[in-house]
């Protein structure tokens, strides 16, 4: 954060630094189903032209596999804030807020996965998705669902 504010503070002395935004999807021992979940990059122009698009430039969507399928699930919705500024560009009241909401929730994931083991409906709670026929569970890490049956987990993780 003091790296940010030095460079917001210093723009006139420092023309030649700039602070980019990118945005990320991070998961839990990524590493071990890296081809299964593929990998996200910037929205292409013929994604944002095609009619309907929700797509703005730079918004990152899924490229390849998990990312891909499910991208309007992981996706979640952006937010945004109106503002009333001076001509100092400082704020005098705000016009509207959207808060953003970085994944559409756990009952969308339920409805959207199933079980690995036998490929039935799970059943979503605050910190596990419940398999609903042989109720196998499968904890919810940061807001995102670690479908690995326990045999290859306790082997994996350990």
């Amino acid at each position: 954060m003091d790296d940010i504010a030095f460079v917001e503070s210093h723009r006139t002395e420092y023309p030649e630094l700039d602070l980019i935004q990118v945005r990320q999807r991070l998961y839990p021992k990524h590493a071990i189903a890296a081809a299964m979940l593929g990998y996200v990059g910037e929205v292409s122009e013929e994604d944002i032209a095609k009619a309907g698009s929700p797509y703005r430039p730079g918004d990152v969507v899924g490229k390849s596999g998990i990312e891909k399928e499910y991208n309007s699930i992981l996706m979640g919705r952006a937010g945004m804030r109106r503002v009333v500024v001076n001509s100092r560009g400082q704020e005098q009241g705000e016009m509207e807020t959207l808060n953003a909401n970085p994944v559409t929730g756990l009952a969308t994931w339920a409805r959207e996965l199933a079980c690995p083991v036998c490929f039935s409906a799970l059943r979503a709670t605050a910190d596990k998705l419940t398999c609903t026929a042989c109720h196998r569970t499968y904890p919810i890490t940061n807001g995102i669902p670690i479908l690995i049956p326990d045999r290859i987990a306790s082997d994996q993780f350990s």
